[in-house]
């Protein structure tokens, strides 16, 4: 963990289909949200049909609710700064939400995960 689900509008799919990455979307990701890319998932899909108050991207986060509040918002920061070098999208075009996952709400590989919620670490730790 870190997740993210992201879907784009037809426009932008297209252009991620026939573009040639520098970077992945989870490195340009990993770089904003100072995490290493060995841990981030990012799946894109397309919003093939969008009613109602549309966005160019929609992007849910989903992370341990073991980080502090500062930590969710970098990273939230971070999700929407890396659309436009990974998609072309401003992040006025996006929406960018927050899924935080409790300990014991995470099967990953056949294996139940948890985590501590101890007092955070040195700045720049994970929960810092």
């Amino acid at each position: 963990m870190p997740i993210l689900n992201i879907r784009l509008d037809n426009e932008h799919m297209a252009r991620v289909r026939s573009d040639d990455y520098q970077a992945t979307p989870a490195e340009i990701f990993g770089q904003m949200a100072s995490v290493s890319g060995h841990f981030i998932t990012v799946n894109v899909q397309e919003a093939k049909l969008q009613y109602g108050n549309a966005y160019a991207a929609q992007v849910e986060l989903v992370l341990p609710d073991l980080l502090l509040p500062d930590a969710c918002k970098r990273m939230l920061q971070a999700a929407a700064d890396m659309l436009e070098p990974a998609f072309g999208i401003q992040p006025e075009q996006a929406i960018v939400t927050l899924t935080l996952v409790p300990s014991g709400h995470v099967m990953d590989r056949g294996k139940l995960q948890e985590w501590d919620h101890e007092p955070p670490g040195p700045p720049g730790a994970v929960g810092g």
